[in-house]
Order: C-alpha cells, then structure tokens, then sequence
C-alpha cells in the first residue's frame, strides 16, 4: 500500500521568451538549463528503472530529505506539547499541505461512496488542512500507525454505531494498511451494506471490528428495511450483535447520533414509551434527547460489566452539511473549511454533545477504580467546521458525466476517505496511548533480537546542539549510514519507528537515568535528540561544573511532560579509586546514591572491562585481569562483570508502594561491539571505515567475547525478573550486540 499520490496538475507558467538560437551543433545559454534538465530527467528515470535497489537509495533518499526540510510549509510549534487532558474539543482548521494525503483512497478498500478521488472530484484541498486545538501550544500529532499497533498489541478495536463508526473504522484501516499487511477476514453476507466487518492485522495481532448499531439497542423497522417509513427501538434491550461480543472488545469506539432524527416509536418491552418525528401516531412525542441518553448510559455499563482493561471511547456528534435540498449537487460543495467564528455547533448537536459528556463523567464516576476507562473523543466542532470534507455529489462515479440522471443523493453526512475523518483517529490514537503506556510496554519485554540491517529512507536531517562534535564529518557528503533500519527476523515483525508522543506520554512525569560507560551516554543524548526534535521544549538543567566538557554526569527536563533525562558516568558501575582501582563490593557513589529517584534505569556498561583492573573486596585483591605485574590469578572480566549487574538490578528498589504508578523499569542492554579494522588509536586513519553496513547474514559473526558477555546481560536479567515476579519492578533485557 503505497502513501497517497497528489494529483500532478500544470503549473501554468509562462513560456519563455524565444530568442536567437545561433546555428551549428550549440544552442544559447539560455538553452542550456532546459537541456540540463533533460538529461537529468533521463539519468533518474534509468536510475529508477534499470539499476539495483541499494543504488536507488542512494540517491533517491538525499533527495527526499532536501524536499523534505525544503519545502516544509507549516509553521505551527509545540508538536504534542501543551494538550491538557487530551483536549482537541476546541480549535481551528489551518492549511497545511498534504497532512491528509497519508494513504491512497483508490487503493484502499473504502465504500464506493467515500472514494471521492476515484469518484472523480476535481478538487483536492480539502486533504491539505489538519486541526490546530486551542490551547496555548498544543498540536495534534499527526498518526502514527506504528505507534497505534504497538498500544492495541494483540487488542480487538471494535467501532460501534451507525454509519460514522463505520466511516471511522475504514479511515483506521486505511491508515494502518499503509504501513502494514492486513486482511478482510470477515463480512456480512450483504457485502455493499458493510454492516458487519473485520480486519486482521497480523504482525501486531490486532482485530478491527465494525458493528451496526444506529440506535445501540435492539431496533426494528427502517433499520433494517428502507422500504419502511419509520423504526421500533427497544430501549430495554442493546442490540443483540454487539452487545453479545461485548466481552471480546478491548476497546470498544461507540458512535450513534444520525438515526435519531428519524421517525422512531420507543419502546419499553412491550409498552410504548413515546414516539418521535411521527405525527400521525397517538403516541406522546417525546423527542430523542432521552432515549439517546439511555441508550448511552446501558451501552456504558453493558461495556463495563466484563473483567479486563477495556476502554471504551464515547464519541460525540459529528454534524452533517446539507445547506440545501437533499439532491441539490451543492448543498455541501464548500471547498474549504468554515474559518474560526463563521459557523457555531447547532443547539441539537451541542445537546447530543453534553449528554455524551455527561454520561461519561458519571460512568467514570460509577467505575470508580475498577479496570473499565472510559474516555471522551470530542468531534463535534472540528466535523461542524468542514463542510468540504463531504463526498457530496461526488457518492456517485462522474456524477455530472453526460447521461447521469439529475437530482441524485448527495452525501454530506460521511466524509471522503482520506478526510477529515482521519483526525479522529489521530485523537484516538492519543486517547490510547496515554491508557496503554506504549513505551513501557516495549521495555517490559525482552528483546533479544536478531536480523540484518535494512535500507529505509532518511525522513528528516536534524542538528542537535547537544551532541558531542568530536571531529567533523568523515569522510565528507557521507550520510548514507543515516538509510538503515533493523529488521528482526522473526515473520511480520517490523521495529516501529522512534514516536516521540508515545514515548513522552509512556514516561509522563518520569525520571529516565542512563547508568554505564560512553555508551550509556551516547544512548542519553541520542534520546535527548529524539525528543527534542520534534519541537517539544527541553533543557539542561545540571552538569557536573568540575569537568564541564567531560559530559559525565547531566541532566535535561521536558517540561511539557514532567519528564527527566539523566546520564551518569560509572564505566564499571562499581566504586573506582583510581584508574586501576575497582571495588568490587560498592557501586559508585554518583548513580547508587540516586537509584531510589530512576523510574526507568538503562543499564549499559562493559567496554572499560577490557582495561588494566585490580577489584578489591574490601581491602583484599580478588583478580587483577591485565596486569602482569601482580602476583594475583588472572580470571578475565566475565566474573566482575556479572557481579557488577547483579548488583545494580539488587541495589533498585522494589517500587514506591504507589502500586502500577510506581512500578520501576530496570533495562540491561547488551555489548555494543566496537569493529576495529586495525590495530591503531582510536580516530586515527581508517579504523572503522566501511562505508555500509553488513547485510548479509552470516558476513560478520558476534564475536566470543561479546557472545559470552551477551549471555551473562540476559541471564542476569531474566533471573532478577524471575525473583521479582509480580512485584513492583520490572527487569528487562535488550540484546543489541549484532
């Protein structure tokens, strides 16, 4: 599934002028540009066609990254940063080209009517604007689907409601198939109704699920039979399908509103409640704010009756546009969307509104602290703001082609796919990664990796000022290392990219310490970059003032999210006296004496190991591993190192006795294995000069060393995990020695 392609359209220049062109072989000077660019246009289409892959890389990726960083137009700040309590409810559409082109609708299995590109609208803005929330620097991230698949892991996503549900669920599959394989594995036995669907996605082991429910309870009439004029709704009894899966649902996305202007009859068993919209009945109209509300509170505690964590996100109205008659082919032909102030929510969609939140609150409020979350996705005003997100003639294949009937059905109640609708997945997204602590779940498992190298395009070049300068670009225009990924082997397993809002948002108010040698600190500061990157404000708040450039002992803030950043400097982790000196029984002063304030400790150390070392317990030599002079057993560095782990792990505490909000997170990283190419200094000549990495399995072998060094990290850490089995504290390892 390939992103979406905007459609090339002439650009509409001038000509240039004629002028002489000289006779013989030359042109003019003025000749020579254009001459240039065909050649250049011919070397890339051979390029594209005729050469290997690893070529095409090479030059197609700088040239992404130019267009890139050259040709971005939005000028908004504050990625994520800012957005109390998840509040997207307020704000304003603003024009950012192509926010909305993350997926091709012509190639994604969308209803027919929601394919306005392949439809044949001509205008395409309306997929160039994403919504700005107003609050004082906060912005909406844009999906992540790497992010989305890692918080729902081997979750069932079930989108309960009327049409909107479904038009949500197809803009979360479409976003989702694009970076990922999927399949249909299940639809109703009327395929164009797409009532009743399911997607697998494999990789992550994720379910997406859509249930038709206009009224969520148990509806006859027009529901089921266009034909009909009006509906029984059952206000005692849910609808049979959805709520009889409720069990299975690990998030469970309702959204019902539509069907309610219809004409209905309200029923309680077999005694008639009122009716609404039906005049011609003897029944006592009683509108449609009540049943919507009770309707919304059972639906609530239906979903919250099962064991388990469920979420359940209650999604508010999102309003349709028709301005005109129904068949009217402009009735909602705005290519723009509403400016701030120009159009105000409906009084009926705001009371649909209030309901939801209302009834939410008092869900949450019933819950108490049981294991049911229950959250609010506020649509109403970004959906009542783009009334050119709409299909709106455009339900129908070339609804203005000659020989297309006149008057046909305008949709201005669903949105194109892509669309406007995408932004609710994006809210979604933040709704679940604030639940799921996506990051802390991928440190709670060990990830003993194995797999090659492969070649990605580079997105984005940013200059970090807090790395390090140690030399300057070697050799130089070389970046080319900057194009990998890692790939583990095992089927369908892909890495996710770093997400900088998931990350944050796992380690909110956190303390993340990285305890070790250089290595330790490098990993710091990659993070630092990470973080920083994406425009959210940061800070170093302390270094040591002894040794300003050393960098040994740091510390940044990220104060959007609480979050702190530490590194300290313990190459052996234990108590050095001198610079042959270790205590093999005390753990250095720096990091031990803070131990106690890390939520997340990365522990990663072991190339000082390879140095002259004597260890002392107490007063008493154990080993002196590379010095000759010493008339002690040399024993090597395997025995001080996994001494020195064990240790670390025990010297952490259990938590905080604040229970999961207390939980530690102690991360042991394997060898980083250092690839000399000669005997010589480090930095001197052509050390480690390959200018690609080793894709091939089998063309560079784990030394013995780093193998054994390697097994005693995992072993350690899975007998700490072991020991600590439902505690507070979780012990991992990350294997990162390939």
């Amino acid at each position: 599934m390939g992103s979406y392609q905007q459609l090339h359209l002439p650009h509409g220049e001038k000509p240039s002028s004629p002028g002489n062109t000289g006779n013989g072989y030359f042109r003019s000077i003025r000749a020579c540009p254009w001459l240039a660019c065909g050649f250049l246009s011919m070397a890339l289409l051979h390029l594209l066609c005729c050469s290997p892959a690893g070529s095409q890389r090479a030059v197609v990726s700088p040239l992404l990254g130019f267009f890139n960083s050259t040709y971005s137009v939005s000028t908004e700040r504050g990625h994520g940063q800012g957005c109390r309590d998840h509040d997207y409810s307020e704000g304003r559409w603003v024009w950012e080209p192509g926010h909305a082109r993350q997926y091709n609708g012509t190639e994604c299995n969308v209803k027919d009517s929601e394919n306005c590109v392949r439809n044949g609208r001509p205008d395409t803005g309306y997929l160039d604007w994403r919504w700005q929330p107003s609050a004082p620097g906060c912005r909406l991230p844009a999906f992540d689907a790497a992010a989305f698949l890692a918080a729902v892991r081997g979750k069932h996503v079930a989108f309960v409601g009327d049409s909107m549900a479904r038009n949500q669920a197809e803009s979360l599959v479409c976003l989702l198939g694009a970076s990922v394989p999927y399949r249909l594995v299940y639809r109703d036995p009327e395929p164009g109704t797409r009532k009743f669907w399911r997607w697998a996605f494999p990789s992550h082991n994720v379910t997406v699920s859509v249930y038709w429910a206009p009224f969520l309870a148990r509806a006859t009439g027009r529901v089921d039979n266009y034909t009909m004029t009006y509906c029984n709704v059952y206000l005692d009894k849910l609808a049979e399908r959805w709520s009889a899966e409720a069990d299975t649902m690990d998030v469970a996305v309702v959204s019902i509103g539509h069907w309610f202007w219809n004409a209905v009859v309200y029923y309680n068993g077999s005694a008639v409640l009122g009716v609404h919209n039906l005049p011609e009945s003897n029944h006592t109209e009683i509108g449609f704010f009540a049943p919507f509300r009770e309707v919304i509170r059972k639906s609530v505690e239906r979903l919250s009756s099962g064991s388990g964590g469920r979420t359940v996100v209650l999604s508010t109205f999102s309003p349709p546009h028709f301005e005109k008659p129904w068949n009217d082919p402009t009735t909602c032909a705005r290519t723009e969307p509403y400016k701030d102030g120009e159009k105000e929510v409906g009084s009926e969609a705001a009371e649909l509104r209030r309901i939801v939140k209302e009834e939410a609150a008092a869900a949450a409020a019933r819950n108490g602290g049981g294991t049911t979350t229950i959250k609010v996705m506020d649509v109403t005003k970004l959906a009542a703001m783009r009334p050119d997100g709409h299909p709106g003639a455009y339900m129908w294949r070339d609804p203005f082609a000659p020989g297309m009937p006149k008057g046909l059905l305008n949709d201005c109640l669903h949105f194109c796919l892509p669309g406007p609708v995408d932004t609710f997945n994006e809210i979604l997204l933040q709704l679940l990664a604030k639940r799921q602590r996506t990051l802390l779940r991928l440190l709670g498992r060990p990830m003993g990796l194995e797999g090659r190298p492969r070649a990605t395009v580079q997105r984005h070049g940013v200059q970090c000022q807090r790395v390090r300068e140690l030399r300057p670009e070697w050799p130089p225009g070389h970046r080319l290392y900057l194009d990998w990924r890692w790939q583990p082997v095992a089927a369908g397993c892909h890495l996710p990219a770093f997400n900088v809002a998931a990350f944050l948002a796992a380690v909110r108010g956190k303390h993340v310490a990285y305890v070790g040698d250089s290595m330790a600190l490098s990993q710091a500061e990659s993070l630092v970059c990470l973080l920083g990157a994406s425009s959210f404000p940061y800070r170093l708040v302390y270094r040591n003032p002894a040794e300003p450039g050393a960098r040994k002992f740091r510390r940044w803030a990220f104060p959007s999210h609480n979050v702190t950043v530490s590194s300290y400097w313990a190459p052996f982790l234990a108590r050095v006296y001198t610079d042959t000196s270790v205590r093999h029984d005390a753990l250095a002063e720096g990091w031990s004496a803070d131990a106690d304030t890390m939520d997340v400790a990365v522990i990663s150390t072991v190339h000082w190991l390879w140095n002259q070392a004597v260890y002392y317990n107490g007063r008493d030599v154990l080993v002196a591993p590379l010095l000759e002079r010493f008339n002690h057993t040399r024993i090597g560095f395997f025995s001080p190192y996994r001494e020195a782990i064990r240790m670390s792990i025990d010297r952490h505490p259990s938590g905080r006795g604040q229970g999961a909000a207390g939980r530690r997170t102690v991360v042991v990283t394997t060898i980083s294995y250092s690839r000399p190419r000669t005997s010589r200094r480090p930095g001197m000549g052509k050390r480690c000069a390959r200018g690609r990495s080793h894709t091939r399995r089998g063309r560079w072998e784990v030394p013995r060393l780093a193998a054994e060094l390697t097994r005693i990290a995992m072993g350690e850490a899975s007998a700490a995990a072991a020991a600590r089995t439902g505690g507070e504290m979780a012990v991992r390892a990350v294997n990162r020695c390939p």
